[in-house]
């Protein structure tokens, strides 16, 4: 007996799930292995797993049965969502387990244990965060208040991190406007770096890095970008590691106390 229409597109929906589903195991095939001489965790991929073919866009709307289930979004229970947050269909960490750390001579390696999550940032595939309004990045926003709230409670993790990669050079997956949210086990061997700085500067000096570069950009107006906010402040940064332009955008109200 054939499928009529509705049956045979119900059929595809479910292949594609499953292709879907199968592909999300890829974090698996991953181990994280620490750099003896940069002392940097690095991840390493056993085998190149492409993207399915799913026919469709996995982040829009009517194709949710594509994707894992939401850890987020907004409004809560509504179908006709504006934000939503699910696990990444091909995560590079892996939140099951411990990190089964285990050494191989002078070599440090453990499971690729974190969170990966997408943050699916408004239902029209074509409008970017720049397109949208105030009142749907602040909702945006409150996604990542509220992802990172809920994996800083995981004590297995040590760091969390939100970031967009631009553009297919950038490592864009997916054309529909998104951006990811990752948790480690370990932090950045960069960010300890700048957290020690900080820490030895406010030794010296009882007072705050950032803060006293804040000022002194304040002051001297030469690296500042314009202002589209009287509590935020954009500047280039004195010196830079790499050969992309970068801003650092920071609150000008001052920091908490390091004293604690």
């Amino acid at each position: 007996m054939g499928f009529n229409g509705a049956e045979e597109r119900a059929s595809t929906r479910m292949e594609r799930a499953d292709m879907a589903a199968k592909n999300a195991v890829r974090g698996s095939g991953m181990e994280l292995r620490k750099d003896p001489i940069t002392q940097s965790w690095v991840i390493q991929e056993y085998e190149e797993a492409n993207w399915p073919d799913l026919g469709a866009c996995p982040l829009c709307p009517g194709q949710e049965a594509l994707c894992p289930p939401n850890v987020y979004e907004y409004p809560y229970g509504n179908p006709n969502w504006q934000v939503r947050v699910i696990p990444h269909l091909r995560p590079i960490y892996r939140i099951e387990g411990n990190a089964e750390r285990r050494g191989e001579g002078l070599y440090d390696k453990m499971r690729a244990l974190g969170a990966h999550e997408v943050v699916v940032e408004h239902p029209d595939h074509s409008q970017s965060l720049s397109q949208q309004g105030d009142e749907h990045v602040a909702q945006v926003l409150r996604a990542y208040v509220s992802r990172i709230s809920d994996l800083k409670k995981d004590r297995r993790f040590r760091y969390v991190t939100v970031f967009r990669n631009q553009g297919a050079l950038a490592g864009q997956d997916l054309e529909h406007p998104h951006s990811q949210i990752t948790a480690t086990p370990f932090i950045p061997r960069r960010v300890g770096y700048e957290l020690r700085s900080a820490q030895r500067y406010f030794s010296l000096k009882d007072r705050c890095l950032f803060c006293d570069i804040l000022q002194q950009e304040m002051n001297q107006k030469v690296r500042t970008v314009p202002r589209v906010s009287h509590m935020r402040l954009g500047s280039c940064p004195s010196t830079t590691t790499t050969r992309s332009r970068n801003t650092w955008r920071r609150g000008t109200s001052n920091c908490a106390s390091h004293a604690s």
